[in-house]
C-alpha cells in the first residue's frame, strides 16, 4: 500500500540525517517493519540533538513487539514518564500475557480500567488475572 511505499521511499534515501532517519524510523515502525524501524532510530539517535521522546517510545515498542527483552524495560520508563500511556501499557500487557505473567498484568489492566480506556475484554482480563487463572 501507500505506507509501505512511503517507508520503501524513506529507507532508499542516501541521506542519515537526523530528519530523515527519524521518518524512517515512524515510516517503517508504522508498517510493521520492526528491525528496519529499530536500526533507523538507533541512526537517528547518534546524530539527532534535543528531542529524542519519539525515538525513544518506537525503540521501546519496537523492541518489545519483536520479543526483545529489553522492550520491557524501555515500555517501563515510558509509562513512569507518562502513566497515561494506553499504547505503551498495551505494549506491556501483550509482553506480559505472551509469557503468562497473568499476575503482573493487574495493576496494568487496572490502570486502563481506571482511566477509562480499557476494552470490555481487558475488564475480562483482569478478573482472571486477578486470580491468576491464564487469559485467552
Amino acid at each position: 500500500g501507500e505506507a509501505e511505499s512511503a517507508a520503501d521511499r524513506v529507507m532508499a534515501v542516501r541521506d542519515r540525517s537526523c530528519g530523515t532517519m527519524r521518518v524512517a524510523a515512524s515510516a517503517t515502525f508504522a508498517v510493521g517493519r520492526l528491525d528496519e524501524a529499530i536500526a533507523a532510530a538507533n541512526v537517528a539517535l547518534g546524530t539527532c540533538r534535543g528531542d529524542t521522546a519519539q525515538l525513544q517510545r518506537i525503540l521501546a515498542l519496537a523492541g518489545a513487539a519483536r520479543g526483545d527483552p529489553s522492550g520491557e524495560l524501555k515500555l517501563l520508563v515510558l509509562l513512569r514518564e507518562d502513566p497515561t500511556d494506553a499504547v505503551a501499557r498495551r505494549a506491556l500487557l501483550a509482553t506480559l500475557r505472551d509469557q503468562s505473567r497473568w499476575i503482573e498484568m493487574t495493576p496494568h489492566l487496572e490502570a486502563l480500567i481506571n482511566a477509562g480506556a480499557a476494552t470490555p475484554q481487558e475488564a475480562a482480563d483482569l478478573r482472571r488475572a486477578r486470580v491468576g487463572l491464564p487469559l485467552r
